[in-house]
């Protein structure tokens, strides 16, 4: 019984273990998403009020 206990425990750990490097590699992913894209979203305002300046 003892042996099953510890290789479900095991088992339970990796599992757990998985999960949450799967969580943190999506939320870094997604925050560099977000990043790329509110630069992106920064440059362009640049871009439109140094337009909006030159008329």
């Amino acid at each position: 019984i003892n042996e099953n206990y510890k290789y479900s425990m095991y088992g339970l750990l990796i599992i757990t273990l998985t999960k949450i490097v799967e969580a943190s590699f999506i939320s870094s992913y997604l925050s560099c998403v977000y990043k790329f894209h509110y630069k992106k979203g920064l440059i362009y305002r640049k871009w439109i009020t140094s337009l909006l300046l030159i008329y």
